[in-house]
């Protein structure tokens, strides 16, 4: 590959970013391990048989079932992807409520004053089949800038076809009219 400077004299990432001398000492494989304690922490903290965390997780996949059934109607899309969106822009009231309301439907509380519980169990699976939308509806996009395109270039070749035609017919009438006038 060839580059437009000469690679020997390309600074190194330390030379241009010094400040990353000050996480090096952390090492990725430590930052790893927490973050696999925390999860590993989190996923024995919840009660995964508890009717409220199954019910979510039903609710989840009937909203994934309903995206998927209605990839085809643009209004469908979004209509659910805004009802998706109110649900996570409310997320934090409705934490607020779990946190007050918590021992009417479940045994423990999960609802703590950050939302994590909020963010990773509810909003989470949420923005997830936004973003699915979201791809439906870019794929469609591209799929009607193909079409559109294609339709585009079939009328210019009709129309050059049709130019070719007149000047070949214009050319025609012209020796015609030449060898009528000669007889």
């Amino acid at each position: 590959m060839e580059y437009f400077f000469d690679m020997k004299d390309a600074p190194t990432l330390k030379e241009l970013f010094p400040f990353l001398d000050a996480f090096s000492s952390v090492s990725a494989e430590a930052e790893m391990r927490k973050m696999y304690d925390g999860a590993m922490g989190f996923y024995h903290a919840v009660t995964w048989t508890e009717p409220f965390i199954v019910g979510l997780g039903l609710f989840h996949i009937f909203v994934l079932i309903v995206a998927i059934l209605i990839r085809k109607s643009v209004a469908g899309r979004l209509i659910l992807f805004v009802v998706l969106q109110a649900l996570v822009y409310f997320s934090e009231t409705f934490n607020s409520y779990g946190a007050a309301h918590w021992e009417e439907f479940a045994t423990q509380n999960y609802f703590d004053k950050q939302g994590f519980f909020a963010v990773v169990l509810f909003c989470g699976p949420l923005v997830m089949i936004g973003f699915l939308i979201l791809a439906l509806s870019l794929c469609e996009a591209a799929g009607l800038l193909v079409q559109v395109k294609a339709k585009q270039i079939r009328a210019e070749k009709k129309k050059e076809a049709a130019q070719a035609k007149e000047m070949s017919d214009g050319q025609q009438g012209k020796k015609g009219k030449k060898k009528a006038k000669s007889d």
